[in-house]
């Protein structure tokens, strides 16, 4: 019997991915953009959230190639005096976090939605209007509205603390219908072939055939769904951060660091905004091509000879 790892090793997949340079650049580069978030605690040299580390006078010094520029902080501080290169790797952590998050939530959302409204017609045109309800209200009036009743509730401080599951919320509620529209459609095609008919006449319940055979036959654009939304989640936190609906300037993402620095980036401090913003912009880059990747290596009528 083959291994799990013998049958990756074998598969098309490696084989496809390993011959694309692009997407094992990509791949690289994200490996290392998440491993340095994730072990920030580790490798930063410094703690962007210890106030007393944190000095008012280091403020808004250059990196260090720049004219006064600090050994101790290699890219420079920020107007709080944080040092920029570890606050963008804690900033670059809460980002993911909140990417992966709203997808998970969208996923599931959607997920749950499309197999009901796919599979039970009785509930096809409820929920698909529901759907529709919610495509016409964007990412950010739903912020703006749930972002108002939740300060009002907890207060600015209260807010600080539930700001992370808080984005994860808004960003799931509002993009949900993408995922419930793409499995409605794969669950209308699959549906109708003969080994659902097989596990209805068998006498399997509903539920069951919907979750146990249906679903694992619609995961592929789910999953290329999947990877172009995590991108465009990051990009809808750090847009709602720069609306001031997004996360507070004392727990750093990288939309708020951009969006802290944007007033000192014609006053000499233009690294505030421009290093979280390439950093913001390569992660987005990478997460894009490799859902391109995925994209095209699930696509059949692409030829793959």
């Amino acid at each position: 019997m083959r291994t799990r790892w013998q049958r990756f090793k074998e598969s098309y997949m490696l084989y496809s991915f390993l011959r694309d340079p692009m997407a094992v650049t990509c791949f690289v580069i994200l490996a290392v953009l998440f491993f340095t978030a994730f072990a920030a605690p580790i490798i930063a040299p410094h703690d962007p959230y210890n106030t007393k580390t944190i000095d008012i006078m280091n403020a808004q010094i250059p990196p260090i190639w720049e004219h006064g520029g600090n050994p101790q902080f290699l890219l420079g501080t920020d107007a709080q005096g944080r040092d920029m290169l570890s606050t963008m790797l804690y900033g670059m952590r809460v980002s993911i976090l909140i990417g992966i998050g709203a997808v998970c939530l969208q996923a599931f959302l959607g997920i749950v939605v499309g197999l009901l409204s796919g599979y039970i017609k009785r509930l096809d045109n409820i929920l698909m209007r529901i759907a529709d309800v919610q495509l016409s209200f964007s990412t950010y009036m739903v912020a703006i509205f749930i972002g108002a009743i939740v300060q009002a509730a907890f207060g600015v401080a209260g807010y600080d603390e539930v700001a992370v599951p808080l984005i994860i919320v808004i960003i799931g509620l509002a993009e949900w219908p993408q995922y419930a529209r793409t499995v409605r459609a794969s669950v209308l095609a699959e549906r109708k072939k003969e080994y659902v008919e097989a596990a209805r006449i068998i006498g399997l319940s509903k539920i069951r055939i919907m979750w146990r055979h249906i679903l694992p036959n619609t995961l592929s654009p789910v999953l290329v769904i999947s990877t172009v939304q995590v991108a465009n989640a990051i990009m809808s936190e750090a847009a709602l951060s720069f609306l001031g609906l997004g996360m507070p300037v004392t727990k750093p993402s990288l939309g708020s660091l951009i969006t802290a620095g944007f007033e000192y980036i014609f006053s000499g401090s233009w690294w505030i905004t421009i290093f979280p913003g390439i950093l913001l912009v390569t992660l987005i880059l990478v997460i894009n091509l490799l859902g391109d990747w995925v994209r095209d290596f699930l696509n059949p009528k692409l030829y793959k000879g």
